[in-house]
């Protein structure tokens, strides 16, 4: 089943770079706070959605990209279908580490019942797994 996403600009994220892969999800603005201590909370309604954000990892230069383009739900698995970029040979791209995140908000009852067990999986081309998680989802 398709999940229908709402993009969360880079602007408005300024989670904690992750330097491995990941797939962190705040159900709440508690979860927020724990992920960017201090940071303003990015607009994501919290009694009505769920935040996605999804880690490509430390990448040696710039134009590296990760993407959330889809979602679809499958059972107890919530699909994150993600797209990366690197850079071509020959593009000129900032010559410092860098951590590329993408993230998206979806509502709260595309990604389950209340109560139930959920595995959050990014996926690039092919279906290979680049990271997942997992959550309850609460009960209200």
């Amino acid at each position: 089943m398709q999940v229908k996403l709402r993009p969360v600009p880079e602007a408005e994220l300024r989670a904690r770079p992750q330097a491995e892969p990941a797939v962190q999800v705040c159900l709440a603005e508690t979860d927020w706070e724990t992920l960017a201590p201090g940071e303003e909370v990015p607009p994501v309604d919290f009694g009505r959605e769920l935040l996605c954000i999804v880690h490509r990892g430390e990448c040696p230069t710039g134009g590296y990209r990760v993407k959330v383009a889809g979602a679809r739900r499958a059972g107890g698995h919530l699909l994150l279908e993600t797209v990366l970029q690197d850079p071509k040979p020959g593009d000129f791209v900032t010559m410092a580490v860098t951590y590329p995140r993408s993230a998206v908000a979806l509502a709260r009852c595309e990604a389950g019942p209340p109560g139930a067990k959920l595995l959050v999986q990014a996926l690039a081309a092919g279906g290979k797994a680049i990271a997942m998680t997992e959550l309850t989802l609460p009960l209200r």
